[in-house]
């Protein structure tokens, strides 16, 4: 479970806080206190993204827009809402990212060459430097 923020309205617990080390259920003693598990599905919907935008990039677009688009439209809490927005907004981000990297990586000379294993010699030449030298 999700959970929520404090409502800023209501009236402010003033009790001191249990200071026991955690229980088996890592509540601290206060069987109200649920654990925020938003940052870990945080955390999946990039690793997900970043696999799916490596692996099947168009395949994981096609997939992913409509499915989040669905249970943005079907979730009834605000609260959800938000969050199933961020994991897909996170997940196609990184999954362009990755996708955008896999294609600049794979074209170009170097990449053209790189199967043939073919050794190349070159010879550059510097025609500026960016910081001044006394003297010149």
């Amino acid at each position: 479970m999700i959970a929520r923020a404090p409502d800023p309205a209501a009236p402010r617990d003033t009790t001191p806080q249990d200071t026991t080390p955690q229980d088996k259920k890592g509540t601290n003693g206060n069987p109200d206190r649920r654990r925020d598990l938003r940052m870990p599905a945080l955390g999946v919907a990039a690793w997900v993204g970043g696999l799916g935008g490596l692996l099947a990039p168009l395949v994981s677009l096609v997939v992913a827009l409509p499915l989040g688009a669905l249970s943005i439209a079907l979730v009834r809490r605000p609260g959800l809402r938000r969050s199933i927005t961020a994991w897909l907004l996170v997940a196609v981000a990184v999954g362009a990212s990755a996708a955008l990297r896999d294609l600049a990586v794979g074209t170009g000379p170097v990449a053209q060459l790189a199967p043939t294993r073919t050794a190349v010699t070159a010879q550059v030449t510097v025609a500026g430097d960016p910081r001044r030298i006394p003297g010149d």
